[in-house]
């Protein structure tokens, strides 16, 4: 089993590492993070997916994608209108 890594303080995606949550012990047993993101929500995360990068933000980020994909079609179907009428 690899060792205890400490990420208290360090930075991964928007998210800022603030303290453990709990430390699995054990096989299969998960760690969990107390996380500050960039958006200034609070959440808990799982080590994991916090170092391998499944895991960014709280969500914030994919919101953010969604919004921008939504305004480029907006502006995509504007064109498409304008050229039809």
């Amino acid at each position: 089993m690899p060792a205890f890594k400490d990420l208290t303080g360090k930075r991964f995606g928007r998210l800022t590492i603030v303290d453990l949550k709990s430390k699995g012990i054990g096989s299969g047993k998960k760690t969990f993070w107390n996380c500050k993101c960039d958006c200034g929500t609070e959440c808990i995360k799982e080590s994991y997916a916090i170092t391998k990068g499944y895991t960014v933000s709280c969500g914030c980020y994919r919101k953010d994608v969604f919004r921008k994909m939504q305004k480029e079609q907006n502006k995509l179907l504007e064109k498409l209108e304008k050229g039809i009428e």
